[in-house]
């Protein structure tokens, strides 16, 4: 092993320790059942993401589009806190019901997301002090309690500007984390995406024939009644 890994490997005691710390601290194993983001309709209105269906491989796939995000409205409707209080929740209902349900579909266990990152209307102006502070908030809570759940991650339509912010971003992740990481302009993302899901499941937008990602309603395996009355 190198340095590095070693180090990796020494420190992953204390993490684990550090993890159970923080679930604890913070009553994370029941936010599924005392936590509530009952703002969640109005929030999406004005920060477009979901998570819709599935790719090639079972994982749940995660959309999010950051350049729509209209940040003057947002406070309008929720607060800083109670964004990243959604932010575990949605963590913890992928772990509890998204990948356990898209797993039963495919027949082996998954435990991993494909994320998509739409910067299409993204403006600098957008990374200011508040969004950075938000950023390195949940870089810091996914990699510390979550690091695992990701397993790919693509950035799109990503204008010039973007440079600056990943600038910024790429530091606060680890280096595993960077190298499941691709970003593209405007062109070429669509064959990539193609060849990790199925043109059924993603959205046209993406170059997919799927025509139901409205970023409200939920769509994939783990969307069953019980769903419909405790989650939506």
């Amino acid at each position: 092993l190198s340095h590095a890994a070693l180090h990796v490997v020494h420190r992953a005691p204390a993490l684990r320790r550090a993890c159970l710390a923080w679930r604890v601290a913070n009553d994370v194993d029941n936010v599924l059942t005392r936590w509530r983001f009952t703002e969640r309709r109005a929030v999406k209105k004005c920060y477009p993401y979901t998570h819709h269906r599935t790719d090639k491989f079972g994982r749940v796939m995660y959309i999010e589009r950051v350049g729509r995000i209209n940040f003057r409205e947002l406070e309008r409707h929720t607060s800083f806190d109670r964004l990243l209080e959604s932010f575990v929740y949605d963590a913890e209902l992928t772990a509890t019901r998204r990948l356990p349900a898209a797993g039963r579909t495919v027949g082996h266990p998954v435990d991993k997301i494909l994320t998509i990152l739409d910067l299409e209307g993204f403006k600098i102006s957008m990374f200011d002090q508040r969004a950075r502070e938000y950023l390195t908030k949940v870089s810091q809570l996914a990699s510390d309690n979550y690091p695992e759940q990701l397993g790919q991650m693509f950035i799109v339509n990503a204008p010039v500007a973007f440079r600056a912010v990943w600038s910024f971003v790429k530091p606060l992740l680890d280096i595993k984390t960077q190298q499941k990481i691709r970003i593209y302009s405007s062109h070429g993302y669509q064959e990539e995406l193609l060849r990790h899901v199925h043109a059924e499941n993603l959205p046209v937008a993406y170059g997919g024939k799927d025509t139901t990602c409205d970023f409200q309603t939920e769509q994939g395996p783990w969307i069953d009644d019980e769903w419909r009355q405790l989650y939506t």
